[in-house]
């Protein structure tokens, strides 16, 4: 399983839709019962997370990198468009910040590198079109999503 992770607004749920209309199954951690059952006001336990095991190729969520996966995929977006997309959300402006200094220090990338090598961690840009994020996460999945660890 790859995780498809990065701040709040960075793409993640447009690429999971993207991988499900090109024949993948991506689903949203959110969406699934283990998850709520384990979430409390928005925060979660990262050892709760390691339990949750659904049948799927591709998970989304800005905590899926925390996941037992094989890889990770971390997007990233230009500080204005994270801005931008996070208050048509309703982000206070205390939230948007937050999220947009763990995307400048690399937050997710370190916490995912707690969990797996370098080599199956990829960070892309997804507001950037040299760089297609589908064809990246596909990658990802034929290099290391059928491996046992």
């Amino acid at each position: 399983m790859i995780a498809i992770s990065g701040v709040p607004a960075s793409g993640k749920t447009y690429l999971c839709e993207r991988l499900v209309r090109s024949g993948f199954r991506c689903i949203s951690l959110s969406d699934l019962p283990e998850f709520r059952a384990v979430a409390h006001d928005g925060t979660v336990d990262p050892e709760d997370l390691a339990g949750i095991v659904p049948e799927t190729e591709f998970i989304e969520s800005h905590l899926s990198h925390l996941m037992n996966v094989d890889a990770v995929l971390i997007l990233e977006a230009d500080e204005n468009t994270l801005v931008l997309r996070m208050k048509s959300r309703g982000y206070s402006d205390a939230k948007i910040q937050e999220n947009v200094d763990a995307q400048r220090c690399g937050a997710i990338y370190y916490e995912a590198l707690e969990r797996l090598p370098a080599n199956r961690i990829r960070v892309i840009r997804s507001d950037i079109h040299s760089t297609d994020p589908l064809k990246e996460a596909v990658e990802l999945l034929e290099r290391f999503g059928h491996e046992d660890r």
